[in-house]
């Protein structure tokens, strides 16, 4: 079988006075997608994100939450910032 990787890495804030605020969109967006797929959340230390994947269809999915606030995201994830001060981090330890 030859599956198709989609990711799904998405930045937020960490902690329970910002779980519901514009600046968690991200983690809601991934949460929702693990809720509707029926994947579980697990802990890896390594890339201090808390990770999901599942396969669906064809296709392996794979959704990322960086355990950082958003503008320390860098530890977790990689890309262009954009003037985002969260990327700007991401940035920094690529």
């Amino acid at each position: 079988m030859n599956l198709r990787l989609h990711l799904a890495q998405r930045l937020g804030n960490i902690g329970k006075e910002y779980q519901n605020t514009r600046h968690n969109v991200g983690f809601i967006t991934v949460n929702h997608l693990s809720d509707y797929y029926k994947l579980s959340w697990r802990t890896k230390d390594k890339f201090n994100a808390d990770i999901s994947e599942g396969l669906i269809g064809p296709y392996k999915l794979l959704l990322v939450k960086p355990l950082t606030y958003m503008n320390l995201s860098g530890k977790a994830l990689g890309g262009t910032h954009g003037g985002h001060n969260g990327l700007k981090s991401i940035n920094q330890y690529l």
